[in-house]
C-alpha cells in the first residue's frame, strides 16, 4: 500500500518545521495540518500546493498517485516544452497536460475535466484504434 498524503506531509515536514510552522507558513489552522497528518481529512488541491510549497517539494512528493509528474521547476517545464518544439509526443504531451492541472485551481481541474470529457463525447477527437488506446470505456 502506497503511503497516504498526510504520512507524506508528516515525514517530509518532521526534522524542517513543526506543525505550527507548516500551519504559519500555509495560513492552516494546526489543528488541521495534525487532522491531515493523521488521516482524519483528506486535502483539498488548493491546501496541497499550500503545503508543497511550504515544503519546498513538488506535489508529486506528496501525493505520486493523485499527481504523477514532477518537473523540477516550472522553468524546467518550459524548457522541456519548447526542447520539443511544442510537442512532445502522445507520452511527452500527457505529462505536460497532468502538469498543468496540478497547478489550477480547484475551479480550474473542473472545467478541464468537463472540457476534456465532452471532447470525448464529441467523438472527434476520441481515439478509435484500441492498440492505440490506453483503455476504452
Amino acid at each position: 500500500m502506497s503511503e497516504s498524503i498526510g504520512e507524506a506531509i508528516k515525514r517530509i515536514r518532521k526534522g524542517k518545521m513543526t506543525q505550527k510552522e507548516l500551519a504559519e507558513k500555509t495560513g492552516l489552522a494546526e489543528i488541521t495540518i495534525r487532522q491531515y497528518e493523521h488521516g482524519d481529512y483528506e486535502p483539498k488541491h488548493e491546501n496541497i500546493k499550500k503545503i508543497a510549497a511550504a515544503l519546498g517539494v513538488h506535489l508529486a512528493d506528496l501525493a505520486p498517485d493523485r499527481y504523477p509528474v514532477a518537473f523540477e521547476s516550472p522553468e524546467s517545464y518550459e524548457a522541456a516544452w519548447l526542447a520539443g518544439g511544442g510537442h512532445h509526443g502522445r507520452e511527452g504531451d500527457l505529462k505536460v497536460i497532468r502538469y498543468n492541472v496540478t497547478r489550477l485551481n480547484d475551479d480550474g481541474v473542473r472545467e478541464v475535466a468537463e472540457k476534456t470529457d465532452a471532447m470525448v463525447k464529441s467523438g472527434k477527437y476520441k481515439i478509435l484504434d484500441k492498440n492505440r488506446a490506453d483503455h476504452l470505456d
